[in-house]
Protein backbone atom coordinates (compact mmCIF):
# COMPACT_ATOMS: atom_id res chain seq x y z
CA UNK A 1 0.00 0.00 0.00
CA UNK A 2 2.85 2.39 0.85
CA UNK A 3 6.35 2.39 -0.59
CA UNK A 4 7.97 3.03 2.76
CA UNK A 5 7.13 3.41 6.41
CA UNK A 6 9.13 5.77 8.60
CA UNK A 7 9.56 5.25 12.32
CA UNK A 8 11.63 7.30 14.73
CA UNK A 9 14.39 5.59 16.72
CA UNK A 10 12.28 5.97 19.88
CA UNK A 11 9.62 3.69 18.33
CA UNK A 12 12.27 1.24 17.14
CA UNK A 13 13.64 1.11 20.69
CA UNK A 14 10.18 0.52 22.18
CA UNK A 15 9.44 -2.32 19.76
CA UNK A 16 12.84 -3.92 20.36
CA UNK A 17 12.60 -4.15 24.16
CA UNK A 18 13.06 -7.66 25.62
CA UNK A 19 9.53 -7.59 27.10
CA UNK A 20 7.85 -7.32 23.70
CA UNK A 21 6.02 -10.39 22.33
CA UNK A 22 8.31 -12.79 20.47
CA UNK A 23 6.63 -12.23 17.06
CA UNK A 24 7.28 -8.48 17.37
CA UNK A 25 10.92 -9.04 18.32
CA UNK A 26 11.36 -11.47 15.42
CA UNK A 27 9.75 -9.01 13.00
CA UNK A 28 11.98 -6.19 14.24
CA UNK A 29 15.09 -8.38 13.90
CA UNK A 30 14.14 -9.22 10.31
CA UNK A 31 12.39 -5.97 9.41
CA UNK A 32 11.44 -5.41 5.79
CA UNK A 33 13.35 -3.03 3.55
CA UNK A 34 10.40 -0.63 3.38
CA UNK A 35 10.71 0.14 7.11
CA UNK A 36 13.07 3.06 7.62
CA UNK A 37 14.28 4.49 10.93
CA UNK A 38 14.24 8.28 10.58
CA UNK A 39 14.33 10.77 13.42
CA UNK A 40 12.53 14.09 13.28
CA UNK A 41 14.76 17.11 12.67
CA UNK A 42 13.28 19.00 15.60
CA UNK A 43 12.33 18.10 19.15
CA UNK A 44 8.68 17.39 19.93
CA UNK A 45 6.63 20.35 21.08
CA UNK A 46 6.62 20.58 24.91
CA UNK A 47 2.81 20.46 24.72
CA UNK A 48 3.25 16.74 23.90
CA UNK A 49 5.19 16.04 27.11
CA UNK A 50 2.30 13.91 28.43
CA UNK A 51 2.79 11.45 25.54
CA UNK A 52 5.42 8.74 25.51
CA UNK A 53 8.61 9.50 23.62
CA UNK A 54 7.76 7.27 20.66
CA UNK A 55 4.38 8.90 20.10
CA UNK A 56 5.73 12.44 20.41
CA UNK A 57 8.56 11.71 17.98
CA UNK A 58 6.23 9.95 15.53
CA UNK A 59 3.84 12.92 15.52
CA UNK A 60 6.73 15.34 15.06
CA UNK A 61 8.14 13.26 12.20
CA UNK A 62 4.71 13.01 10.54
CA UNK A 63 4.30 16.78 10.71
CA UNK A 64 7.77 17.44 9.30
CA UNK A 65 7.33 14.96 6.44
CA UNK A 66 3.70 15.84 5.77
CA UNK A 67 2.85 12.17 6.13
CA UNK A 68 -0.16 10.74 4.33
CA UNK A 69 -1.04 8.62 7.35
CA UNK A 70 0.17 8.19 10.93
CA UNK A 71 -0.15 4.85 12.74
CA UNK A 72 -0.87 5.31 16.45
CA UNK A 73 -2.70 3.11 18.94
CA UNK A 74 -2.84 5.38 21.98
CA UNK A 75 -5.91 7.57 22.46
CA UNK A 76 -4.03 10.61 23.79
CA UNK A 77 -1.52 10.55 20.94
CA UNK A 78 -4.27 10.10 18.39
CA UNK A 79 -6.20 13.07 19.78
CA UNK A 80 -3.09 15.28 19.69
CA UNK A 81 -2.19 14.19 16.15
CA UNK A 82 -5.71 14.88 14.88
CA UNK A 83 -5.79 18.35 16.46
CA UNK A 84 -2.57 19.02 14.52
CA UNK A 85 -4.29 18.05 11.26
CA UNK A 86 -2.78 14.59 10.81
CA UNK A 87 -4.72 11.62 9.47
CA UNK A 88 -4.38 8.78 11.98
CA UNK A 89 -5.17 5.08 11.89
CA UNK A 90 -4.64 2.30 14.42
CA UNK A 91 -3.06 -1.11 14.04
CA UNK A 92 -4.55 -3.07 11.15
CA UNK A 93 -6.56 -0.01 10.19
CA UNK A 94 -8.72 0.01 13.30
CA UNK A 95 -9.75 3.47 14.36
CA UNK A 96 -8.95 4.26 17.96
CA UNK A 97 -12.56 5.40 18.40
CA UNK A 98 -13.64 1.84 17.44
CA UNK A 99 -12.19 0.38 20.67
Amino acid sequence: MYGRVLIPAAVWDELSQPGMPKPVLKWMAECPSWLQVTNPRSSPDPAMSHLDEGEAHAITLALERRADLLLLDERDGTAVARTLGLTVTGTLGAQVSDW
